[in-house]
């Protein structure tokens, strides 16, 4: 009677040691799916943030946007203005904003 239980309870810890390591697998799997999921939702996020950004930006540089050089005609603090927007353009590059 005592092996007769010894062995029930052997088997019980063996299929609780079976399950719980399924568990872990599975929420390793999950956990995984999660982390996927949230840098899809990040690049995403990313995207739609810097393509808000250009449209809210781009009109403030329209002059900038299909030459760098300067008009001849402009002022000296027209020049200046015109510089920093190129700055301004270049800034918003390096940051992959896109234009």
């Amino acid at each position: 009677m005592v092996k007769n239980f010894c062995k029930k309870a052997e088997l019980s810890l063996e299929q609780q040691l079976a399950e719980a390591k399924q568990e872990v697998i599975d929420t390793k799997r999950r956990t995984e799916d999660y982390i996927h999921e949230a840098k899809i939702m990040l690049e995403n996020a990313e995207a739609r943030t810097k393509q808000m950004v250009w449209e809210k930006v781009q009109p403030h540089l329209i002059e900038v946007l299909g030459s760098e050089e300067p008009s001849p005609n402009l002022t000296e603090d027209q020049r200046f203005f015109h510089r920093r927007l190129i700055q301004i353009k270049n800034a918003l590059e390096d940051l992959g904003i896109p234009h």
